[in-house]
């Protein structure tokens, strides 16, 4: 079976939600870390616990076209005076206990996770609970954070059925050469390499289109297959993959 491994970044409002959620195959897995990050979807959704879900997963209960499950309410929202992030093993934990299961036994056809960047957030509270030592010094944390996110794309990537991971992007200048680059936001120097561990790798615009090769200051685009696909096409699920067979 031939399975898409497939990242996507870009600005907010281009559509990656919209565009992955509601035109991959189905039944589909949303695992959301964005507030509301499903609202976009004209479809209607299924919005579940990470408990629940585990609980389905155990009695092989039959998905909804698309299921939701909502991690960004779960985390304990108290405001204090302190300036450090606000602990939460909650939140991650669940996270990995969903990813390891669905390792076990997948009944879904496309997993999304939405937004690596919302995950890498919900990391760091981890390590707020559980590792404090390690906060006070950016290194570490930092360090902690990306390893953590190329340990669980690694784990997607095993899982029997198509992935697809949303990123949001930000502008940088590079230290040693000065360059301007746009890439995916995420902690650590993960960033300068993370689209080595996807077969696509593409950039969302405005109007819902995704760059299928490099361009401008865009940094990690590629497209390893399909390989007759145009530098700038719509980016909904048969436009991209038409010609594909996954059979």
């Amino acid at each position: 079976m031939k399975y898409i491994r497939e990242a996507r970044f870009g600005q907010p409002g281009t559509l990656k939600t919209r565009n992955a959620v509601g035109t991959y195959p189905q039944p589909l897995l949303d695992l959301s870390f964005d507030m509301n990050g499903w609202s976009s979807l004209s479809e209607p959704v299924s919005v579940i616990t990470a408990e629940q879900l585990l609980k389905d997963l155990a009695s092989k209960t039959p998905p909804a076209p698309i299921t939701v499950v909502d991690f960004f309410s779960t985390g304990p929202f108290v405001l204090t005076e302190l300036y450090v992030p606000t602990g939460d093993e909650l939140t991650f934990g669940s996270f990995c206990r969903v990813v390891n299961a669905l390792y076990k036994n997948c009944p879904f056809k496309t997993v999304v996770v939405d937004t690596i960047t919302g995950l890498s957030d919900s990391i760091y509270n981890h390590q707020a609970a559980k590792n404090s030592a390690a906060l006070a010094d950016a290194r570490k944390w930092a360090g902690n954070i990306g390893s953590k996110i190329g340990q669980i794309i690694d784990v997607l990537h095993k899982v029997q059925a198509h992935t697809v991971c949303i990123f949001h992007s930000e502008v940088d200048k590079h230290e040693d050469t000065t360059q301007i680059r746009e890439l995916v936001m995420v902690y650590s120097k993960l960033r300068e390499a993370i689209a080595n561990r996807f077969d696509q790798f593409f950039y969302a615009e405005k109007g819902g289109k995704v760059r299928t090769k490099p361009y401008g200051i865009l940094h990690g685009v590629k497209c390893r297959w399909p390989h007759e696909i145009a530098e700038l096409c719509n980016g909904d699920y048969t436009s991209i993959y038409v010609k594909e067979k996954f059979d």
